[in-house]
C-alpha cells in the first residue's frame, strides 16, 4: 500500500518522502518530474507544519538550487526571499 494512501497526501511523513522522491529526480536531471514534487511537498509543509517548521524552511532551501541550476535565477531569487534571514544560504 502506497505511503500517501494509507497517511494521505499531506501527512507529513508523505511530504517528506515526495520531497526525497524530487530531489531523487534532480539529481537524475528529470527537471520534469523533480519541480512538481518539490514545490507540492514545500506547499504541502508550509500549510500543514508552518512557515516556520524546519522541515519547511529545508524545502524552501532545496528550491534554490535547482532554480539556479535550471537557468532561471528569477524564480531562485524569488525563493531565496523568502527564507528567514537567520537561514539564508549562499549565492
Amino acid at each position: 500500500m502506497c505511503m500517501s494512501t494509507t497517511l494521505g497526501k499531506e501527512h507529513p511523513i508523505a511530504l517528506t518522502y515526495t520531497n526525497a522522491i524530487g530531489i531523487l529526480h534532480r539529481e537524475q536531471e528529470d527537471d520534469k518530474k523533480a519541480e512538481p514534487l518539490m514545490l507540492g511537498a514545500h506547499n504541502g509543509r508550509q500549510i500543514k507544519l508552518g512557515p516556520e517548521h524546519p522541515h519547511t524552511i529545508e524545502s524552501l532551501k532545496q528550491l534554490v538550487t535547482p532554480y539556479e541550476a535550471w537557468n532561471r535565477p528569477g524564480e531562485a531569487a524569488q525563493w531565496r526571499a523568502k527564507l528567514p534571514p537567520n537561514e539564508a544560504i549562499e549565492e
